[in-house]
């Protein structure tokens, strides 16, 4: 099974190979005549393609005549490197005492930093979001010790920085 796209118009096309052979004479019959694969096709946008839902019949399918199978079908040119860098302000705070941090979360793609809006972020058991210059403020009031800021995005691979909480209150 394959995909033909295009990233030009239609100027030219590429084609993405998404499933293995099967043999379509084995699929199941509808009606005692028609070969049926079944209903349960379907795609699904990805960060660098797409996913798709598709049926095949034996040998792909194991279990039955035919089974539903998903596939990642990565389309077009792929960033070399998507990561995180998150900087957080003050990087020490005192315990006990009402502190405003201020975060700032930007990703890297192809050696590029750039602001990343909606990555989430988690302090302890409170999460948050950026907003869309890749900022976020939070007010906290933490004990003495260290904490981890810790944020995420789909697509990106993950990135922690250290909080230390010390001194006297």
């Amino acid at each position: 099974m394959w995909i033909a796209h295009s990233h030009d118009a239609g100027r030219s096309c590429s084609e993405s190979r998404i499933g293995g052979p099967f043999d379509m004479r084995r699929a199941p019959r509808r009606g005692g005549t028609q070969l049926f694969l079944g209903d349960y096709t379907g795609l699904v946008a990805l960060p660098q393609g797409f996913g798709a839902a598709v049926v095949e019949s034996r040998p792909a399918a194991s279990s039955d005549a035919s089974d539903v199978f998903f596939t990642r079908a990565a389309l077009g040119r792929r960033p070399s490197v998507l990561r995180i860098l998150v900087s957080v302000r003050p990087r020490r705070v005192r315990p006990g005492q009402r502190t405003r941090l201020r975060v700032l979360v930007r990703g890297v793609v192809d050696g590029e930093r750039r602001p990343l809006a909606q990555a989430r972020l988690r302090l302890g058991r409170r999460r948050f979001h950026t907003n869309s210059s890749g900022r976020v403020a939070i007010i906290v009031r933490l004990r003495a010790g260290r904490y981890r800021l810790r944020a995420t995005k789909p697509g990106f691979r993950a990135s922690t920085t250290e909080l230390r909480v010390s001194g006297g209150s």
